[in-house]
């Protein structure tokens, strides 16, 4: 650690794959295994540990992204 490096095994959701994922959750015409499948392979239980069936963030979602103001609401489809 004083060297700059951390141990342990990456995360499989980024910030940003969490935030997509948000968006294409917010289009409920889309099946969970196609927005896995999108999100370059992430397990469903890897989405439904961050956010919940409507696209809202649960709080391992929330402590992902910082806490973000307005986060827990999914992106509107436009």
């Amino acid at each position: 650690r004083a060297r700059g490096r951390k141990g342990g095994r990456p995360r499989r959701m980024t910030p940003e794959r969490l935030r997509y994922a948000q968006h294409l959750m917010a289009d409920r015409s889309r099946s969970v295994p196609s927005i896995c499948h999108e999100l370059g392979g992430v397990p469903a239980s890897t989405l439904y540990h961050y956010l919940h069936a409507d696209g809202t963030l649960k709080a391992p979602g929330l402590a992902l992204l910082g806490g973000v103001p307005g986060a827990e609401r999914p992106l509107q489809a436009s």
